[in-house]
């Protein structure tokens, strides 16, 4: 919990996180390069076609985690630090206190975005804020969907807008029977309204 707290709660974006949409063009171009590089390794290699074959293999693998790892990279920090530690204390703790937590950290994290939309709106348009919106909504969907739980919360309000109204009333009428032993008691009025 205490880190949900400082790594989401308290959380505050640097230019760097909401530099949209170039944070996007350049995890492209590593991306780009990656490839690149992976192609010339699979050109070399001396012994038996087997084992060209088995490094081979090993060198896709290591060039698509790495290629992950970018794309994790490129998450929103927050959302990164909520899926980290919701998978860490999954199986962990209680269904009900793993709810309460997911909650708690998906409701800073899209508070976090809609702040975060707010200024790259500002700094790159309407089209890439929505879209920097979306993408992370989406992966956060995404992230969470094999942790199956049920992210509602109940809010109740109350409304005291005409209690006030009923107060004034109450203290205005100087002829009220405070303990009278009638309907007309001033107290029963004052509840009743």
């Amino acid at each position: 919990n205490s880190v949900l707290a400082k790594e989401v709660l308290r959380f505050t974006s640097s230019p760097e996180d909401l530099d949209y949409p170039d944070v996007l063009r350049r995890l492209q171009e590593k991306q780009e390069m990656g490839l690149e590089g992976g192609q010339n390794a699979e050109g070399g290699g001396v012994g038996t076609n087997g084992e060209k074959q088995t490094k081979t293999k090993e060198e896709e693998a290591l060039v698509l985690k790495h290629q992950q790892l970018q794309i994790y990279e490129s998450w929103f920090p927050p959302i990164r630090s909520v899926l980290k530690v919701l998978s860490k204390i999954f199986r962990v703790v209680e269904p009900k206190v793993f709810e309460d937590i997911a909650l708690t950290g998906v409701q800073a994290c899209a508070r976090i975005l809609k702040d975060g939309s707010v200024y790259v709106q500002r700094k790159s348009g309407v089209l890439h804020s929505d879209l920097f919106l979306v993408k992370h909504l989406l992966i956060l969907r995404e992230q969470l969907s094999p942790f199956d739980i049920q992210l509602r919360s109940v809010e109740r309000q109350l409304d005291f807008s005409d209690a006030g109204k009923a107060v004034s009333k109450f203290l205005a009428n100087r002829n009220r029977r405070l303990f009278s032993m009638s309907t007309h008691n001033a107290l029963v009025t004052l509840l009743c309204e």
